[in-house]
């Protein structure tokens, strides 16, 4: 009998924001979901727009925020930076949208989504 061999999931956690900028308060959260809640990655996910503010940033500001994340995160291993909300050509992009090609991608991966308090006190709308 040949027993096949079970791969666990890598668990990555989906941090999603504007990062405008990215500040001490986010690097803490990065921080604390990789030492204390154990996620094995953390993907960085840099959203086009701020859905709460409904401001739409240029493409200036946004290879700006991104210069900003890669500057704060390049030491951190753990992290990876996501820009596929940045290609999108639609104003608005979407989690569910962006989550779906992630988990095409990385089959092997179990994403858990975080928010932050101003988004999750936002949900209903």
């Amino acid at each position: 009998m040949i027993l096949k061999k079970k791969h666990s999931l890598i668990n990555v956690a989906y941090y999603g924001g504007f990062f405008n900028p990215i500040h001490k308060d986010h690097m803490q959260i990065i921080k604390k979901l990789f030492h204390k809640y154990k996620f094995q990655k953390i993907f960085v996910v840099l959203s086009k727009n701020n859905n709460l503010k409904q401001q739409q940033m240029t493409n200036v500001h946004n290879q700006h925020r991104l210069n900003m994340l890669r500057l704060a995160l390049e030491k951190y291993k753990f992290v990876k930076i996501i820009t596929l909300e940045l290609e999108e050509n639609n104003f608005f992009s979407y989690t569910s949208n962006t989550l779906k090609i992630l988990k095409e991608k990385y089959s092997s991966y179990r994403f858990s989504i975080v928010v932050g308090e101003d988004h999750l006190l936002n949900l209903e709308k």
